[in-house]
């Protein structure tokens, strides 16, 4: 079984994505150049093919990346949700944060929260604005950690 720590999911929310933006930058200097090559020499085409290259290679990845953020959109939400959650059981229990650990990288029902060595059930109200705690015992003593 696998438990997630409040580093793991800090470390999550600051997800670095800006080398996928420096290839686009490269390849749209990249693709201005041929450009300005292509019109000063009409009569040779590799700069037009080079040109039609760059330009699907800059829609290629400019579809990606529009993937990732809606991706990262997902996982930045479901990780604030989480630091809240971890924020509100630290204060409520009165212990540090990083003695708490979850086994699951969203918000669910009936998931499992380890605090120090005991383990916990966490039981949700229908819209997540509240939440039970029940003492459980594991059966699978194979703990990771993530950090």
């Amino acid at each position: 079984m696998t438990f997630y720590t409040y580093q793991y999911f800090q470390n999550q929310a600051q997800s670095n994505v800006y080398l996928k933006y420096g290839i686009i930058l490269i390849l749209l200097l990249a693709l201005f150049f041929v450009v300005m090559k292509n019109f000063r020499n009409r009569v040779k085409t590799k700069y037009r093919d080079l040109t039609f290259i760059l330009l699907l290679s800059i829609i290629l990845l400019a579809g990606i990346q529009l993937n990732d953020y809606k991706l990262g959109r997902v996982n930045k939400d479901n990780n604030s949700k989480m630091l809240v959650f971890i924020d509100s059981a630290s204060k409520n229990l009165e212990v540090n944060k990083k003695n708490i650990a979850i086994n699951s990288t969203n918000l669910t029902d009936q998931m499992v929260i380890k605090i120090g060595e005991r383990y916990y059930q966490v039981n949700f109200n229908t819209d997540y604005s509240s939440y039970n705690l029940e003492e459980a015992y594991i059966i699978n003593d194979q703990i990771n950690t993530k950090n």
